[in-house]
């Protein structure tokens, strides 16, 4: 299965899949990235992507509104 063309593809708008895109996507590119899970406000569970920089700075992506 080539995932990211099954992601284009199909519109998958889960934010699980997409993290997963993205991470795989940043690991591509030389970065130390991390998939992330755990829940937003009222409880509701939510993916997120973390990157870790040479010098110990982390970034949290948000795969579904592209906000850092």
């Amino acid at each position: 299965l080539n995932w990211p063309l099954f992601v284009f593809t199909y519109h998958i708008k889960d934010c699980e899949d997409h993290a997963v895109l993205l991470c795989s996507l940043l690991l591509g590119f030389g970065l130390n990235a991390y998939v992330c899970v755990g829940t937003k406000a009222k409880g509701a569970a939510h993916t997120w992507v973390m990157t870790i920089s040479p010098e110990g700075e982390v970034t949290f992506w948000e795969s579904l509104t592209a906000h850092r």
